[in-house]
Parts: structure tokens; C-alpha cells; sequence
């Protein structure tokens, strides 16, 4: 029965109340917690009745949605509906990931990476040196990092016989389980490695040729192990480039296709931006480049792997990442999936020295123990990335709160909510409640997949009451649009509050 759709005008609003208090009591939220935390006084008549409308609109009608609103300062719940019951979170599990990794690393953690010398430095050799690159995890390296190292080795040498690459720190499960397949070429999908650099993401453009012949595909960084089926044709006219890319499944061959007129400015703006394989190999390949721009001569220029590192050996070049006070900005911001998966794995190598991933590797163990330390309930949580990539991740909305009130109480809380988008400001919460009271004042993570949007974080009412909420909805078939108009409508009217409407109401 769809009882909003049996009220009629003639319908008194005694009676429009007495419904929306019982859809706001009669849920699976924490009603019947031991702690009875659950107090929606605080909440106006008209503040429930607007949240359950929104709640009600015809195009979520299908979907499953779950939502808890808490007040931050006195830990009250004000609004439950389905908060215990199991959600895919999308990227709101960056949320999770952002708090073990502040609890496991500390802020000042960062990633290390070394070039060191694979021979013991007790024995003494005229021959150039052979090097090992190190990886320590570092998901922001770039070929700017690299040239450093690059710089460090020339105060040494001006010759080496090889450098190989070790990237042990992380096992070698290098997507996450239960990542869809055809996901894998894209940006927002890369492989996970001990050593990535750019992202593991190669860039394409497209130069333009005479009319009616094969446009010139220009990969940057340009690698040889990544082969290029271009079938782009150069075409007359001054319409923009049609390109279609993919790369192939598990292996480093890109077929792109299209057309491009002769009149399209050549430049290097990227048409395409794909993952690779094997980003470890990329790496050392780079810094084997970066060595020779130096003015160092590499005898052998096929990086290899090793299993082992010598058990001394002299440090060549170190480089240090940005400490874990950016690194959460530079995840949560943009939503970064690289740097979400690698804090999970440093989470793990920090607890046993060495990380592995799989629902009991020691990533996601150590996680799990450092989230149940934090108020997390583990029989409402089932986690196996740090991205919410997975389909397979589940979290409450009740949990989600619960960690996003611990951090709040925390001494370090002006990191993590710094590093949140910010509504009407930044991130995929830029073009959201502009022109509210919620622009500028709501800080809160969002979670995208076919048929999931969430959004979990903080926002302060009128009268500086500090809300955190979580509102997730899933197996949706509307618009993202409609998904956003529902839950935005709610963070307005959190937003709104104030004690002096409740007085007059």
C-alpha cells in the first residue's frame, strides 16, 4: 500500500504528523539500542515531515534507502530509517578508510622510496653498481619525483650497470576483489602497486595528419611495453574528434579509433587517459629515462623484478611523500581511488610489515581492528578495498555515522574535515546546494556506482546545532539528479534548523 498516495488535500495535518512520526519510529534504526541514543525532539514536526518527503519522492520509490542524522555535540540520534542494515557505500568508504589510516599511520606519516645499492656495502666493487628501486607505496610519485632520485644517483655515479625494482612492501593482488572487469582500462581503476607513478595512468593525444590518412598518437609517458592500435583516420571539416579507446583486457595493447579533422589544433592535450599493467615495470622503466636525462649511462635498460632485498645495502636516493595531512585532502577531494587502495595497504604493511590484501590479509585485519576500536560495528561491515570500487563493500549507515562522530571528537578532526569536498565549493560537491545555508558549511563524502549514491559527512544548523548524517541509497534505477535532489533537500533542512523556529512551531 503507498499511503502518500491516498492523502488528499481534505487529509487534516494532525494526521500527516501521525504519519510521519510512525515512518520516522517504526524503522531498523537504533531504537532499541542499549544505549538509547535515540532522541528526534530536537527536530521540529516540519523538519521530520520534510525529511521523510524527500525520503517518499516517486522516483525513489524502488529504491533502498537507509539514513541516520545524529547530533554531533550530544550524540543523540534525531533520524533513523534502515540505519543497521547493510549498504554498498561507493566512495563513502574512503570515509572508513580515512580513520584507520589516522588511527594505524598518524598524520605525519609518509611514503618512502629509496634507491639502494644490491651490494652489501661490507664488500667493495670497481664495476658499476647495480641498483634496486625501492617502492614504499607512495600513490602520488610522479616523473618530477623520479628526476630527483634521478639527481641523487648523479652525486654518486655517472655509471650503472642495471637497476631493478623491488615492490614487496604489497602483495601482488593488484585490483580489488570484486572490481568490475570492464572497469580496468579506465582512469578511476588503476592497478595497485608498492611502486606506481602518474597514477599508473598513460595519457594519449591525438596530432592530426593530411586528410585521409592516420592521425599520429603521441603516449605520454611514452613506454615501449604498451603497444598502440591506432586507427585513427584524419577527415576534413572542422567538427571536434570522435575517438573511441579501450585496452585490452589484462594485457598492455590499447586499440583507439575515430576520426579527427586536419584542422584540429595539434597540442597535447590528452584524448584519452588509460590504466596499464604491470605499473612496478612503468616505474623503473621511468627512472631508468630519468638516470640517462641525468647524464648517467644505464648498461642494461629492461628493469627486472626482485623477490628479495639484500639484508644491508647503502641508500642512493631517498624521496619522501607528502605527509598524511595532505595525502586525505588529495584522496577525499577529488575522490582518488589509487590513494584510498594504497592507505589500506599501508595500513596493513605498518601492522605486519608486509601488506596483503583478500578479506583476512592483513590490510583489511588491521583495518578492521582499527575501525572497531573506533565505535565500528564489525557484524555491520564487510569491507575488501579502501575505495568502495567493490560491490562487495557493506557498511551501515550507522556505522558510517558512528566513525564520522569519533573522528569528530578526536584532536585530530581538522584534518579529516579540511580534507572533505565542501557543498557549493569543491569536489563532486562543487555544483551541489549552492545558494544554501549548507554551501560552505556542509563537509561530506560522496559515493557514486550504478544504482548506489551515498553521501556521509557534517553540517552545522542555523542555530549551530553540528549534525553528522549519513544517507544512503541503493539499487536505484532514477537519475543520479533525482538521488541528489532528495538528499540535498534533506541537508537544507539541517542546515535551516534553529531553536528559535522550534520555539514558534
Amino acid at each position: 500500500m503507498r499511503i502518500r498516495h491516498h492523502i488528499t488535500s481534505e487529509v487534516s495535518e494532525v494526521f500527516v504528523l501521525s504519519i510521519t512520526f510512525l515512518l520516522c519510529f517504526c524503522t531498523s534504526g537504533r531504537a532499541s539500542s542499549p544505549h538509547n541514543r535515540l532522541n528526534s525532539t530536537l527536530l521540529t514536526p516540519s523538519e521530520l515531515s520534510g525529511i521523510n518527503r524527500a525520503l517518499l519522492a516517486s522516483s525513489l520509490q524502488t529504491a533502498f534507502v537507509g539514513i541516520e542524522i545524529a547530533n554531533g555535540a550530544t550524540h543523540h540520534i534525531l533520524f533513523t530509517r534502515n540505519a543497521n542494515l547493510l549498504f554498498q557505500p561507493a566512495s563513502c568508504c574512503k570515509i572508513l578508510t580515512s580513520a584507520a589510516s589516522i588511527r594505524l599511520l598518524g598524520m605525519q606519516y609518509s611514503y618512502k622510496t629509496t634507491i639502494v645499492d644490491a651490494i652489501a656495502p661490507t664488500r667493495t666493487s670497481a664495476k658499476p653498481a647495480n641498483l634496486i628501486l625501492v617502492g614504499g607505496g607512495d600513490p602520488v610519485l610522479n616523473t618530477q619525483d623520479l628526476t630527483e632520485l634521478a639527481r641523487q644517483v648523479k652525486q654518486r655515479t655517472t655509471v650503472v650497470n642495471r637497476l631493478d625494482y623491488y615492490d614487496g612492501d604489497f602483495d601482488r593482488q593488484r585490483l580489488g576483489d570484486g572490481w568490475a572487469w570492464d572497469d580496468e582500462p579506465y582512469y578511476y581503476s588503476p592497478q595497485v602497486s608498492a611502486l606506481n607513478c602518474n597514477e599508473n595512468l598513460v595519457k594519449i593525444s591525438i596530432i592530426p595528419g593530411k586528410v585521409g590518412s592516420i592521425a599520429t598518437c603521441v603516449v605520454q609517458p611514452a613506454y615501449p611495453q604498451l603497444q598502440i592500435k591506432n586507427n585513427v583516420m584524419t577527415i576534413t571539416g572542422d567538427a571536434p574528434p570522435d575517438i573511441t579507446y579501450d585496452r585490452v583486457e589484462g594485457r598492455n595493447i590499447v586499440h583507439i579509433s575515430g576520426t579527427v579533422p586536419a584542422s584540429f589544433s595539434p597540442n597535447l592535450n590528452p584524448l584519452a587517459t588509460l590504466t596499464i599493467m604491470h605499473p612496478s615495470m612503468l616505474t623503473a622503466y621511468l627512472v631508468v629515462q630519468a638516470l640517462r636525462r641525468q647524464g648517467v649511462e644505464v648498461l642494461h635498460s629492461l628493469p627486472h623484478r626482485v623477490t628479495l632485498l639484500p639484508q644491508a645495502n647503502h641508500v642512493w636516493a631517498t624521496h619522501n611523500s607528502v605527509p598524511l595531512s595532505r595525502l586525505l585532502t588529495l584522496m577525499n577531494k577529488p575522490s582518488d581511488n589509487l590513494i584510498a587502495e594504497c592507505l589500506l595497504q599501508a595500513c596493513g604493511a605498518a601492522a605486519t610489515g608486509q601488506s596483503t590484501l583478500g578479506q583476512n590479509g592483513s590490510a583489511l585485519t588491521a583495518t578492521r581492528a582499527a575501525l572497531s576500536a573506533q565505535g565500528v560495528d564489525l557484524t555491520r561491515l564487510h569491507l575488501v578495498d579502501g575505495s568502495g570500487l567493490s560491490r562487495q563493500d557493506l557498511v551501515s549507515p550507522a556505522n558510517l555515522v558512528a566513525v564520522l562522530e569519533n573522528l569528530r571528537n578526536s584532536a585530530l578532526f581538522h584534518w579529516f574535515y579540511s580534507s572533505l569536498p565542501v557543498a557549493g565549493v569543491d569536489g563532486p560537491l562543487g555544483h551541489r546546494l549552492k545558494n544554501s545555508l549548507a554551501a560552505g558549511n556542509c563537509h561530506a563524502k560522496t559515493g557514486y556506482l550504478t544504482g548506489v549514491s551515498t553521501i556521509a559527512g557534517y553540517v552545522t544548523g542555523k542555530d549551530g546545532t553540528p549534525f553528522v548524517f549519513a544517507i544512503m541509497i541503493n539499487n536505484h534505477v532514477c537519475s543520479e539528479a533525482d538521488c541528489e535532489k532528495a538528499q540535498d533537500a534533506i541537508i537544507e533542512i539541517l542546515a535551516n534548523h534553529s531553536k528559535q523556529r522550534r520555539t514558534q512551531a
